[in-house]
């Protein structure tokens, strides 16, 4: 069970919470029974059937988090990113960044070489940013981008040219996925991803009415979940519909755990901040949050997940959240740390290379990438 805190903190029911674990399926046990042979006459004196491969064990869950960790700045590259709304860290340790003001990308490596990607262009202000799995900066791919254009968002892809000098790695033209994503009174979402699925995950807000969040036809207010191209996939909650989950405020951070389960967290949910865990179909409006910060306390950045918790970067002041879990609940009270050792104002976080315990911080207040050990 969770502390609860005296600024506030609450934990859905048990039903919510089985609704965001998801239901095991069980598969037909194909070893007992009569088979249809035997049903008519016709199964005996023939040959004994081999008996089924034996299943294996699922995984154990992952024990739950300590109550406390820490975590210390291990480097600090001075990126020089102005403006800076989001952070891509790559396969090959390079960290991709992007401004919100223009639409630059740049790429900085381990060794604190800072080279220029390109710009989008058309750019408004630039809210999320990703690259499809296996992304490869020596060779061709997509990268993804989520921004606003004019008095609407939209979800692109652009091709990245691994061969070409720095500053023209952009292609001149971007794939539109998703137009016309309503915006306005500062609830613009942005927050996009891959999961283990390899679907393209989405943030969106709902650009100041709640009645958008709820309406199952608009993009306002919900997780949407696609192929990289940009097609409904199998298993959505509504056929033909890109939408995964629904009522949400203002989306700003998207991050999976160990078992693949979706973390999102809400910077404009109904009592604050909320952290929640997403099921497939859920309204958000009507379901508890794992936690809430009361509105006010601060801005979130984009959620991460290493070494067993959620991490999410207090945006605009110093700070950097950890939440340990304990399954889809949490271990203990979100504990506030960096907050007095150089961090001023995280914007965005991503996790190291996979299991080194480490994350990406970037921090608009000085332009800075700082890796971070965590644990």
């Amino acid at each position: 069970m969770v502390a609860v805190l005296a600024a506030g903190c609450s934990v859905g029911p048990a039903s919510d919470r089985a609704a965001r674990e998801g239901t095991a399926v069980v598969p037909p046990d194909d070893g007992g029974g009569d088979s249809g042979a035997d049903a008519q006459g016709g199964g005996s004196g023939g040959p004994t059937p081999d008996p089924p491969p034996p299943t294996e064990a699922p995984e154990p869950p992952p024990e739950p988090a300590p109550a406390e960790g820490t975590a210390v700045i291990a480097e600090r590259l001075p990126a020089g990113a102005d403006a800076s709304c989001c952070l891509v860290a790559l396969p090959d340790g390079s960290v991709l960044t992007g401004s919100a003001d223009t639409g630059a990308i740049q790429r900085v490596t381990a060794e604190d070489d800072v080279t220029a990607v390109g710009s989008v262009n058309g750019v408004t202000s630039l809210l999320g940013l990703a690259v499809e799995p296996g992304f490869d900066v020596t060779d061709n791919g997509w990268l993804y981008l989520f921004y606003a254009q004019g008095g609407s968002a939209r979800l692109a892809r652009v091709t990245y040219y691994g061969g070409n000098d720095p500053g023209a790695q952009l292609g001149s033209a971007t794939d539109s996925l998703l137009t016309g994503i309503p915006l306005g009174a500062g609830r613009e979402g942005g927050a996009i991803g891959f999961g283990g699925d390899g679907m393209l995950y989405v943030g969106t807000g709902d650009a100041g009415d709640a009645a958008q969040a709820a309406d199952p036809e608009s993009l306002a207010g919900k997780i949407l979940r696609m192929e990289p191209d940009g097609r409904v996939p199998p298993g959505n909650p509504q056929e033909g519909s890109v939408v995964w989950s629904s009522g949400h405020g203002d989306v700003t951070g998207l991050a999976f755990d160990t078992l693949d389960r979706l973390w999102a967290v809400d910077a404009g949910g109904a009592d604050g901040v909320e952290l929640n865990s997403i099921a497939p179909g859920g309204d958000y409006a009507a379901m508890d949050p794992v936690h809430t910060w009361p509105a006010g306390t601060f801005e979130p950045g984009a959620l991460a997940f290493s070494a067993g918790s959620l991490w999410l970067p207090a945006a605009g002041e110093p700070g950097l959240w950890r939440l340990p879990l304990d399954g889809v609940a949490l271990t203990a009270d979100p504990q506030l740390l960096l907050a007095d050792d150089g961090l001023t104002a995280p914007a965005a976080a991503q996790p190291g290379p996979e299991g080194d315990g480490s994350l990406w911080l970037l921090d608009s207040g000085t332009g800075d990438l700082l890796r971070a050990d965590v644990s």
